[in-house]
């Protein structure tokens, strides 16, 4: 009988198999069964007799992770052969061997040296082949900026490896294999989360490939093959790069080559690469505020919430005050609508990004009015922590008559007559950060963060919307380290408004807070106008 129990897990960096090894005791087995040879036949009854009842009853072991032996309880007259006496003494000792054992660690685990050696072939080629995949489109991809690879880590206890390629941020592929026979669902919230492509690795070194979630025949197609086929661009995409750098030519009198045209696989269109389009469209480019000081204008009670709980809240762009929000200048960011697209997909990918907005106008009549509770409210000054790069953008304004937009919707219709879909990468991806020149006066700058994790709602009072939140933890003093779930910037200074009701006492309480929660990193003042009516 072999003595050892496999455990078989994933590397730390998931790109190799280790085992551990347990043996099974057998200690004084053999002299058992020569004592028990001396009877003319072996019973339950006799078993019982000398003490091992344990071995009549019925006995269920693990031959596999989530996988089980049942051995019947015996009849006193049920006669036993060796094969069985060693299949219950086995099925006892592995059970003592595995019971400080936790399963969820391990891929599988293997009574048994020659299975072990089966299912390590099986598990290497597994894991071979998937990554053999993400390697290969690595390598093919390095030199094309809309491809990423995102690692989907949701599913890593379960042994399921899972990688999106993404393209412009959008999923085209999803790759997986599940290591440990593990039936996963991903669930998605629409359409713009499904991947264009799946390709599931199975133990019988096919691939499950499904393309618009029906199948695709992939027999006989190498790994290379296949990548080829999901990566290869239209029969005439010569022909239409040299349509779009004669528009760029005539229209923005800019010389571009087929070497800057890129085709987005999911949106099934042409775009430019970015250092191309920022070039040209410059004067639209958006940057990093270099603004030393950031005030966000709020109701007290809002200021409350916020220094009680230690979080700043980003609420969804579907809530702001600008009505436009969702939708400005998205006519002027491509020139073709998607098949998947309906009415109402922008309240839904506005879900998804969360803002929140500063001006530099600092302790400032009209800002007070608009933002601060008509004055009865509170400024909150940030700054930069350490000086480090912040995702603070500044806001540009645009007009009905900005000569790059004009000419941007003229190359759109001018390349949309010959049937070329084409994308301003710039505008799509940066959409709030742009607002109609009316909103000029508030030298605004905005923080924008994408999530998918938004799990609260409120009413939003002044508009009646429901809006989804996320929170970033406060920060008041320089930090070597920021974490994901910090704000990029710390509070430095809490100014109170000129209207503000009993505003002498109300510093003091909240210094109090300050002091009680914040130590003595931020200061509070009244606002120094006086002229307000």
């Amino acid at each position: 009988m072999d003595n050892n129990i496999y455990l078989i897990t994933l590397s730390e960096d998931r790109r190799s198999l280790n085992t551990e090894t347990i043996n099974i005791p057998q200690k004084g087995l053999e002299i058992l069964l020569l004592n028990l040879k001396q009877s003319t036949r072996i019973t339950a009854s006799i078993l019982k007799e000398i003490g091992l009842s344990e071995l009549t009853n019925q006995i269920s072991y693990k031959v596999g992770r989530g996988a089980t032996r049942t051995l019947k309880k015996l009849n006193n007259n049920d006669e036993l052969q060796d094969y069985d006496i060693r299949e219950r003494i086995k099925g006892i000792c592995i059970n003592n061997a595995l019971s400080s054992i936790d399963e969820r660690k391990y891929i599988d685990i293997i009574i048994g040296y020659s299975n072990y050696t089966f299912r390590m072939k099986e598990l290497t080629r597994e894991l071979s082949l998937y990554y053999d995949f993400i390697d290969r489109i690595t390598d093919s991809s390095k030199d094309n900026e809309l491809i990423s690879l995102g690692e989907d880590c949701s599913s890593i206890n379960n042994f399921i490896l899972s990688t999106d390629i993404m393209i412009d941020g959008r999923p085209y592929i999803k790759i997986n294999v599940s290591l440990s026979n593990t039936i996963r669902i991903w669930c998605v919230e629409s359409v713009y989360e499904l991947p264009k492509w799946s390709i599931q690795i199975n133990k019988s070194d096919n691939l499950i490939i499904h393309k618009d979630r029906e199948c695709f025949d992939s027999n006989n197609k190498s790994t290379q093959d296949i990548i080829e086929l999901l990566f290869s661009v239209p029969e005439d995409f010569h022909i239409k790069s040299l349509k779009i750098i004669e528009s760029f030519k005539n229209i923005f009198s800019v010389n571009i080559n087929v070497d800057d045209i890129l085709f987005d696989w999911c949106r099934n269109c042409y775009c430019l690469k970015e250092e191309k389009e920022i070039s040209i469209l410059s004067d639209l480019a958006i940057t990093e505020s270099q603004d030393i000081e950031f005030c966000k204008y709020t109701s007290l009670s809002t200021l409350i919430s916020t220094l009680n709980s230690g979080y700043i809240r980003l609420n969804s762009i579907i809530a702001m005050n600008d009505k436009t929000e969702t939708s400005f200048l998205s006519d002027i960011s491509r020139n073709y609508k998607e098949p998947i697209e309906n009415d109402d997909d922008k309240y839904f990918l506005a879900n998804k990004k969360f803002i929140t907005s500063f001006t530099t106008r600092r302790d400032e009549l009209d800002m007070w009015r608009f933002y601060g509770d008509n004055a009865r409210g509170a400024c909150m000054v940030f700054e930069k922590i350490n000086d480090t790069p912040s995702p603070i953008k500044k806001v540009i304004y645009v007009g009905s008559e900005n000569q790059t937009i004009n000419m941007m919707n003229k190359l759109l219709s001018d390349v949309l007559k010959i049937s070329i879909n084409f994308r301003f990468r710039l505008f799509s991806n940066n959409n709030p950060f742009y607002k109609p020149i009316d909103f000029v006066s508030e030298k605004e700058n905005r923080l924008l963060i994408e999530s998918k994790t938004a799990k609260n709602w409120y009413i939003n009072s002044e508009n009646g919307i429901i809006t989804p939140y996320i929170e970033r933890k406060l920060i008041y003093s320089n930090k070597k380290i920021i974490d994901i779930d910090d704000f990029p910037l710390k509070l430095k200074t809490i100014i109170l408004g000129p209207e503000m009701r009993q505003v002498n006492i109300n510093k003091v309480q909240i210094e109090s807070i300050l002091q009680s929660k914040y130590g003595y990193n931020i200061t509070v003042e009244t606002s120094a106008i006086t002229s307000y009516r």
